[in-house]
């Protein structure tokens, strides 16, 4: 599912960059995308195949996607996804957690309850760095998904604004960087990865707060997990790597530059002779 994730922003990227989003090129390649989300969803992982899907459309609307089209497809979106829950019990039980936790406190309902409970424990400041209880067991695999309701308790509203900041610091550095690629490729592929990050980050926030449904979606670079931080790792290479191009790029002379100086110095040369 990691490595699908980057692999779908490859092909999108590839395919936008080549030709018009109505092209056949890029209808390939957007099916391909669309059946490996449908395996996954098969699993069932809902929550990555909504990533993947989102990540695409997000790439098809930033190259002129029509809106009506987008329209009627995210309305196709919420009824599979309204199929895939009425069809899974497991995802029906999680769907019905988030819009009433309380009515189940011991068992689906009960991680989310418990990251409630470390949330509203940790006030404005917090309990202190390494003093969280929800932690020593109340809240299972608090390393993981539900990392940031452990933040919250240890460092309070303080330290939930700064994980919001640093993402949303993200989400503008990764854009700014994305906008200055030289060529369609980079730049799609740039904003592809910055559009992929923040969205996980907010399902991942969302179902942690009660305000989404729990997907079981790690938090960029600060959930636990040997897949997920590799291929984050390597997501966030690329985009470093697309702004080493647009530091190179800036550096080089312009072609008018280049033949301004060019005429200069004949000039020069013209003038000693």
């Amino acid at each position: 599912s990691e490595i699908v994730k980057i692999s779908c922003l490859i092909l999108m990227a590839d395919g936008l960059a080549r030709a018009h989003w109505r092209s056949w090129t890029v209808t390939k390649r957007l099916l391909m995308c669309l059946l490996m989300a449908t395996l996954i969803l098969k699993e069932p992982d809902l929550g990555t195949a909504v990533l993947i899907i989102a990540s695409c459309g997000c790439l098809l609307l930033v190259a002129g996607f029509d809106l009506l089209i987008a329209g009627l497809a995210g309305l196709l979106g919420v009824s599979v996804i309204a199929f895939s829950i009425t069809h899974n019990p497991y995802q029906a039980q999680r769907f019905q957690a988030w819009l009433a936790p309380e009515r189940d406190p011991l068992d689906s309902g009960y991680n989310l309850l418990q990251a409630h409970y470390a949330i509203g424990s940790g006030g404005v400041l917090g309990v202190g760095y390494g003093a969280s209880i929800q932690k020593l067991g109340y809240l299972p695999v608090s390393y993981a998904d539900f990392i940031f309701a452990i933040i919250c308790e240890e460092l309070g509203a303080l330290g939930n604004l700064i994980i919001i900041s640093a993402f949303l610091y993200l989400l503008w550095k990764g854009i700014e960087i994305a906008l200055k690629v030289p060529g369609n490729f980079g730049r799609l592929l740039g904003l592809g990865i910055v559009f992929s990050l923040t969205i996980q980050a907010i399902f991942n926030l969302g179902g942690v707060t009660g305000l989404l449904p729990v997907t079981g979606m790690p938090l960029p670079l600060i959930s636990y997990g040997k897949t997920s931080i590799v291929i984050v790792g390597f997501m966030l290479g690329i985009l470093m790597n697309l702004s080493r191009q647009k530091r190179i790029l800036a550096t080089l002379p312009s072609p008018v530059d280049a033949y301004a100086d060019e005429i200069a110095n004949h000039l020069r040369h013209t003038n000693k002779n």
